[in-house]
């Protein structure tokens, strides 16, 4: 049985990382640079990087600035922004990424999801689909959830399944930047009709929310960005709340914090003064 992910996804707008708020909003973070450095070291499973300036700009994104993302972290890249062509996915490849995240240009065309799989394999296509609710039931918008598209998102998947997807990223707009949780009653139905592992994001506002959708359904990565912004070692304290849940999920850091305890909000509880007196503190050798 695979192992449950965490995604880290890292939106790049006007080349800065910035957190988004329900697709309007952007708060501006700093270099993307640092970021995936720090987070590729703090136990994350793969990071998913998108410039969401490529395509309503018309531009590529920036192969020389993703080499230099690419040296700094050691998981899978997944890469995503003005991809069009065949070749600009080979471009993408050469520079580093292991996957490309594809959305709007399958409307477009949709034979280009089988032109990858059959280049590249099936599991270098990621379908990202926006979507967000209306009149009680989810709907595929594009165009920065601005144009909906006319298509039932249970057939619709089978399509992107049978053309050659590898995995699917579900975007949850309404829930972006709101830190409401996950839609568990909803992945719970997409999941089941999905043949291919379904990645869901948008609405994780504490370390908790990673738990119930890996345990309520069969999701197979979830996949967050404004809360592992501002707080060092915050994939590795989200890991630590699967793991005591009993999520099947990696934990290759030192700091797993899998025997802390945590407050009602989720938060890192304080050693008391008997625990610390427990540990024993070993050196490390040069």
């Amino acid at each position: 049985m695979l192992k449950k992910r965490l995604i880290a996804s890292l939106i790049i707008k006007d080349g800065m990382l910035v957190q988004s708020i329900n697709f309007k909003n952007y708060l501006p973070i700093g270099n993307p640079k640092y970021t995936i450095e720090l987070i590729s070291k703090w136990d994350v499973d793969e990071i998913i990087l998108i410039d969401i300036d490529c395509t309503p700009k018309n531009k590529k994104f920036d192969l020389k600035k993703l080499s230099e993302f690419a040296k700094f972290t050691s998981v899978p890249l997944t890469v995503g922004g003005g991809i069009k062509d065949i070749n600009d996915v080979k471009k993408i490849i050469s520079a580093g990424a292991d996957k490309v995240c594809i959305n709007s240009i399958i409307f477009k065309n949709f034979n280009f999801i089988s032109e990858i799989s059959n280049s590249f394999g099936s599991q270098c296509v990621v379908v990202c689909l926006d979507i967000k609710k209306k009149n009680s039931e989810y709907k595929i918008y594009t165009n920065q959830g601005k144009t909906l598209i006319n298509e039932n998102i249970y057939l619709f998947i089978k399509k992107i399944t049978n053309a050659g997807a590898g995995e699917i990223l579900l975007n949850f707009i309404d829930r972006d930047g709101k830190r409401n949780g996950f839609d568990t009653n909803f992945l719970k139905k997409i999941c089941i009709e999905s043949k291919i592992p379904i990645i869901a994001m948008g609405g994780a506002g504490k370390y908790s929310d990673f738990v119930k959708p890996f345990i309520k359904t069969e999701v197979s990565a979830l996949a967050a960005a404004n809360i592992f912004h501002f707080t060092e070692h915050s994939t590795i304290l989200a890991k630590a709340h699967m793991y005591r849940n009993g999520i099947d999920v990696r934990l290759n850091n030192d700091a797993s914090y899998k025997y802390r305890n945590f407050d009602k909000m989720g938060r890192l509880l304080a050693l008391n003064a008997k625990n610390l007196s427990k540990l024993l503190l070993k050196p490390y050798s040069k």
